[in-house]
């Protein structure tokens, strides 16, 4: 239908030239017919107040607004101008050349809120919330709090951030926080936190892990609420680096666990929707004769989404009467 483009002098981190410069972190399709898509920018920087030297290479994380029908930009926006350097967590050591630039802040979260976005860079352990106008009208920070006092918060490096039942007042925000390496203490995890504007607080509502399975996922996976916003709804969490995708009850119990490959596939989301398919062949059929009076039949239809299990038939054939047909 649409083919959303981004052309201009930018700098792909390989170097390559590109139809679009478009970036493969978050791409968001808002009510009104935009979206919300980034950009990663090679430019030269001078990086010596963070132990960097002059002219080095690093990676400016940008975002645009765009109009899906027109390829119009509605909105421009860039960390570099935006975000000091100096939030960073990253390490400089070993990167600022064009090969292997450093990359301070990596933009992964861009969604919509009422007086503009919210933001998160990964690299900052920080979430920010931009107003329309480019300025910073918060910013959460999972190291100092930020603008917040975090009460019992535990998280960094969070991705897939997401804002929910914002008022003047409050707001929920959802997110993944994952840890820096393999075998670290605390789990990977999902959280739900209950954001109060009066008093500058970050509260954990929600926080699900699986003890009896734990993940320790080094880069950050995904979180989807499934159901109402407003009640305890099961939570749908990714985990990127580890290949294993879980759902928690309202209770935080881990009533599904899915594996689909070893722990070097990745899988950046992961999503939970209703989904209906009928295959186009006929279902596998195979009989086996357990005695004299009795065959059990074995039928697989596999892809056919109404099925739960291939169900086990078994039906009495009368010696002095013709078989039953299935």
């Amino acid at each position: 239908m649409y083919t959303i483009t981004l052309k201009d002098n930018y700098i792909a981190p390989d170097a390559q030239a590109r139809q679009s410069y478009i970036d493969v972190h978050e791409h968001r399709v808002t009510p009104w017919n935009t979206i919300l898509a980034p950009v990663a920018n090679i430019t030269q920087k001078d990086l010596t107040s963070i132990g960097g030297k002059p002219d080095q290479y690093m990676v400016d994380c940008l975002f645009y607004e765009i109009d899906v029908a027109t390829n119009d930009i509605l909105f421009s926006w860039s960390a570099l101008d935006r975000v000091p350097i100096a939030l960073s967590t990253a390490g400089i050591e070993g990167y600022g050349t064009h090969q292997k630039p450093f990359d301070p802040y990596r933009l992964n979260t861009i969604t919509p809120a009422k007086q503009g976005y919210v933001i998160s860079l990964q690299h900052c352990s920080s979430t920010f919330y931009h107003n329309k106008d480019c300025s910073i009208r918060w910013q959460l920070s999972s190291i100092d709090g930020g603008d917040f006092q975090l009460n019992y918060v535990g998280f960094s490096r969070q991705s897939h951030v997401r804002i929910y039942n914002e008022t003047d007042d409050s707001f929920f925000l959802s997110l993944f926080g994952s840890v820096k390496r393999r075998g670290k203490t605390d789990m990977s995890s999902a959280l739900i936190l209950n954001v109060d504007l009066v008093n500058y607080q970050a509260t954990p509502l929600r926080k699900v892990s699986d003890p009896n399975d734990p993940v320790y996922s080094p880069n950050p996976g995904s979180l989807q609420v499934l159901g109402p916003k407003t009640s305890q709804p099961h939570l749908f969490v990714g985990y990127e680096d580890v290949p294993k995708l879980k759902e928690y009850d309202g209770e935080g119990n881990a009533v599904l666990t899915a594996q689909f490959g070893e722990f070097e596939l990745q899988s950046y989301h992961g999503y939970k929707f209703q989904w209906r398919a009928t295959p186009s062949w006929k279902p596998a059929v195979v009989v086996h004769r357990a005695s004299d009076k009795t065959v059990e039949v074995y039928m697989s239809w596999n892809g056919a989404t109404e099925y739960a299990l291939g169900d086990l038939l078994c039906f009495t054939v009368e010696q002095d009467h013709s078989p039953c047909l299935l």
